[in-house]
């Protein structure tokens, strides 16, 4: 990186439209404003976890040009690990600027004691997938991002096994009707989140949510419709849910954020349905396109999708360093 035109320096609030710019620029098909990467960054701000976010400025301009972060998750928690990820404006790559956040990011892991940091490529962007490789991460696994075309997809939409839901006692409804402000809503969906997510496949394996990360990621964040959080309950107790949001700079878009069901009631076709009551809300209210991420060691909810007519659009490698001494 030349010093003279470019200078590092600790990532500001005020950096959150530029990286999302940046963010856009570099995906965009997946567009975000700068409140959404905002949220994105607010949802893993907990003491107990490590964040270290940096920007690059372009001195002539005081145009943040690219932002790298070393962080950790609620819901992929493991403390000896983070995440580090890094942007770079297309105008201004080729010159560095990654390497040099790279490096600043992997000295304040060593810093902090971590012992292996974990990153991400698109297999569609061969200097992202090379970068990776070069600074030392290996595949551990992938993530499938899949969309839904709700004017190309033809879906049934009568409930499926309704009867057999009945025997079980199964009601279905949304956080809208069951009250979101309601302080045992809000308790029910958080132990059903807890419990479902428990065996979800992920990188590292582990999790380490709160009641406060839980109601930013999910009433506070960019694009909450509570309308469109499905649940699923046997009594007075939730047993499956999906969890959708509105792309807010992409206004024909939802995205399924989470699906999951108890395991003892896994097998009765209740994400299926409450991901078809998704698609019938989306079509019902002028949306065109779903998006969702499932794990790649997660079969059964692939599956799911594809029997709803998704198709997957890009795969994203996760990768792992090992820091050692």
């Amino acid at each position: 990186m030349d010093e003279t035109r470019y200078r590092l320096r600790d990532l500001l609030d005020d950096d959150f439209p530029s990286l999302a710019r940046i963010w856009t620029r570099n995906e965009p098909e997946r567009p975000v404003t700068g409140e959404e990467v905002r949220s994105v960054f607010r949802a893993s701000e907990d003491p107990r976890f490590i964040r270290h976010n940096r920007s690059i400025v372009e001195i002539s301009s005081s145009e943040v040009v690219a932002g790298g972060s070393v962080w950790q998750s609620s819901f992929v928690y493991d403390p000896e690990y983070a995440f580090a990820s890094i942007s770079v404006d297309p105008d201004h790559q080729h010159r560095g600027l990654g390497r040099r956040l790279y490096e600043d990011l992997e000295s304040a892991a060593r810093a902090r004691g971590l012992k292996g940091l974990w990153g991400a490529a698109r297999t569609d962007v061969a200097r992202s997938v090379r970068f990776l490789e070069a600074t030392g991460f290996r595949e551990k696994r992938r993530i499938w991002v899949s969309k839904l075309d709700l004017e190309s997809t033809s879906v049934d939409s009568s409930p499926g096994n309704p009867d057999r839901w009945a025997t079980d006692g199964i009601v279905f409804s949304t956080l809208q009707e069951d009250g979101p402000d309601r302080p045992e809503v809000r308790v029910r969906l958080y132990q059903l989140y807890r419990e479902a997510m428990k065996d979800t496949p992920r990188i590292g394996g582990g999790s380490h949510d709160s009641p406060g990360w839980f109601e930013s990621v999910v009433y506070r964040r960019p694009g909450y419709l509570p309308e469109a959080i499905f649940v699923a309950r046997a009594g007075d107790r939730y047993v499956s849910f999906s969890l959708l949001y509105r792309e807010v700079a992409a206004p024909d878009r939802l995205h399924i954020l989470f699906t999951g069901t108890l395991p003892a009631y896994r097998g009765k076709g209740l994400a299926h349905e409450l991901k078809r009551r998704s698609i019938d809300f989306a079509r019902s209210h002028g949306y065109r396109y779903i998006l969702t991420e499932n794990d790649s060691e997660n079969p059964r909810i692939w599956a799911i999708n594809q029997q709803l007519g998704f198709r997957q659009i890009r795969v994203v490698i996760m990768g792992e360093k090992q820091l050692g001494g």
